[in-house]
């Protein structure tokens, strides 16, 4: 992650939301220059189906990861001219921020935002699809925490303060921000009600014990990349 450009492709209402209608869509380019010639690969209208954006510790940069499927292919004979990115101002481990119902997750070991059903093709007679339009879209957040304290075990009962599991389980308001030495990259609200719910390490006396969490998502909105 550099930047939230890749917006443009997850959302499809204003690069911040989702909304019924036609699936954001891109041409890819991929090719090879060979003694024996040049191979380049032109797939269209590619759109993503599937994304995930995650944090894997402090030392580690936070990566978005697309993919989904593309309408035809062509074969060219020359490189499509463009810009290799060497990189550089990624967003470090250390930028990443998770809050749960306004409180921030301090000893956070790991984040998976992950976007799924995000576009489907149609297709009729022809060989080729004829559009790709947005799917049903689901939105989860897998995390693990150094556990402190029992309020996020109090969310998987029910709501806060629980003491045995409730009929009904609460949402609370989240945020996913990433930041480059205090500037936002990029970021995310919604609302999470928790799915999913374990411990690990427990008797290890080695290792700190660390909580998993599942949350289920939804009213999601995104940084604005425009």
């Amino acid at each position: 992650m550099r930047d939230d450009d890749y917006h443009r492709l997850i959302f499809s209402d204003g690069f911040t939301g989702f909304a019924s209608g036609l699936a954001p869509s891109a041409e890819v380019y991929a090719g090879v220059d060979t003694a024996q010639g040049t191979t380049e690969r032109q797939f269209r209208g590619w759109s993503p189906a599937t994304a995930s954006i995650s944090y894997n510790g402090p030392t580690e940069t936070v990566r978005v990861t697309l993919s989904g499927a593309y309408g035809t292919e062509e074969r060219n004979q020359s490189l499509t001219p463009g810009v290799i990115d060497a990189g550089g101002d990624e967003v470090p481990g250390h930028g990443a921020a998770l809050s749960l119902a306004g409180t921030p997750v301090s000893k956070l070991q790991s984040a998976t935002l992950s976007f799924e059903g995000l576009s489907r093709l149609q297709r009729g007679p022809q060989q080729t699809p004829v559009d790709a339009v947005v799917g049903n879209v689901s939105t989860s957040v897998e995390m693990q925490s150094l556990y402190e304290d029992p309020r996020l075990y109090e969310r998987v009962l029910g709501s806060a303060g629980a003491s045995t599991i409730e009929k009904t389980v609460d949402e609370v308001a989240a945020s996913l921000e990433f930041a480059v030495e205090g500037s936002t990259v990029a970021s995310y609200d919604f609302q999470a009600a928790p799915d999913t719910y374990d411990w690990q390490d427990l008797v290890n006396p080695d290792n700190d014990l660390t909580e998993s969490i599942t949350w289920r998502g939804r009213a999601v909105t995104g940084s604005d990349p425009t």
